[in-house]
């Protein structure tokens, strides 16, 4: 998902491919983001400009990022996007501002479900100094997969968490809606192995993902101690 998440949604048992295509509760999507400027001093990218979609669909909205003085600005809203809550403008708003690198990178694709991701975004600077909600991202690559026809029916992916140490093994059967954590990665967490899950729950909630060869997730460690 994630994508961005809370993390007591990923203490609970995970749903089936099946079942998860079936909750109207709690529905993934997907926003495309792409760099059309940036302004340097020297060689720190200061301020920015990103485009982004909802869901590969409608037309693209515009968001200016002031990194010098951590504030955002949404120009104009995507199709497809909340009128009310804005939500997800919000979660580009937070990608881009809490995760430094990504300023770097010119285009993105951020998954996240519906429901975890209402929040309202953080300063980059008060992101910084908020201890109790650090950024990571998930690294995927898939490095098995088995076909019955087109259709995609098994699949082994290995994860990294956060750029660092040994990789993780995860294997899937897409026929059955089950997953196996065969291996945990460095820097997954031994009681509750929540990068395990959260990419799991990537693989399993976006149909579309078992296509990717590679893929990183980024998402919010301890969100839900966030008020609303």
């Amino acid at each position: 998902m994630v994508v961005p998440f809370e993390m007591d949604v990923l203490e609970r048992p995970l749903p089936l491919t099946k079942a998860a295509k079936e909750s109207n509760g709690n529905s993934s999507h997907t926003i495309s983001l792409r760099q059309t400027e940036r302004w340097k001093t020297g060689e720190t990218i200061t301020a920015a400009v990103y485009e982004y979609l909802v869901d590969n669909d409608g037309e693209w909205g515009e968001i200016r990022f002031d990194f010098e003085n951590g504030t955002a600005e949404i120009v104009r809203l995507a199709d497809w996007d909340t009128m009310k809550s804005n939500v997800f403008a919000k979660t580009a708003l937070r990608f881009v501002q809490s995760l430094p690198e990504a300023r770097l990178l010119k285009d993105a694709v951020v998954p996240f479900e519906m429901g975890i991701s209402e929040k309202p975004a953080l300063p980059t600077s008060t992101a910084k100094a908020t201890k109790i909600n650090p950024a990571h991202t998930i690294s995927l690559r898939q490095t098995e997969c088995r076909k019955t026809g087109e259709t995609i029916t098994a699949a082994v992916y290995e994860y990294l968490v956060d750029n660092d140490g040994e990789w993780g093994e995860l294997r899937f059967d897409f026929e059955n809606g089950t997953a196996e954590i065969v291996k945990l990665a460095d820097w997954d967490t031994v009681k509750s192995n929540v990068f395990a899950k959260m990419a799991i729950r990537y693989i399993q909630g976006l149909p579309e993902a078992r296509l990717l060869k590679s893929v990183v997730v980024p998402f919010w460690k301890g969100r839900a101690s966030l008020s609303a």
